[in-house]
């Protein structure tokens, strides 16, 4: 099912953030920033469902989506509030949520995700016997 519908999302994303681009104003740039940020999570699980079934290796995207896009949120909950607002590890708290929140802890989700998925990913011993039996008999 996410074979056919990922394509079709990916579609509206893209297309969805370019016209809110060029629509503008407020609710424009919300709405691009909403569709540009969930459009490389939807890419990677594109990607990665095109070698069948894998829960294992979604839930790292999925939960990547999530932070990418709870941190846009929390940017615009806290937008304009330098001097009012709260401060976090010496940075105003819109600043802190875009450096640790979209610049960090996204390499951090990612970086864990392929570590705890790589070894299905990965050359079994039965593989490389299957590749030895295919290979020429004087060739090595």
């Amino acid at each position: 099912m996410a074979r056919q519908t990922l394509p079709i999302a990916l579609t509206c994303a893209s297309g969805g953030a370019l016209l809110s681009y060029l629509v503008g104003g407020a609710l424009g740039e919300m709405a691009f920033a909403v569709l540009a940020m969930a459009f490389a999570p939807l890419l990677m699980l594109l990607g990665i469902s095109s070698r069948g079934p894998s829960q294992a290796a979604a839930a790292p995207i999925v939960a990547l989506l999530v932070l990418l896009e709870g941190g846009l949120a929390g940017m615009w909950l806290y937008r304009g509030l330098v001097e009012t607002g709260p401060w976090w590890l010496g940075l105003p708290a819109a600043s802190a949520i875009q450096i640790y929140g979209l610049l960090l802890a996204p390499q951090a989700v990612v970086a864990l995700g392929f570590a705890l998925t790589f070894r299905r990913f990965d050359v079994s011993d039965a593989d490389l016997e299957a590749l030895r039996q295919l290979s020429p008999a004087g060739e090595e």
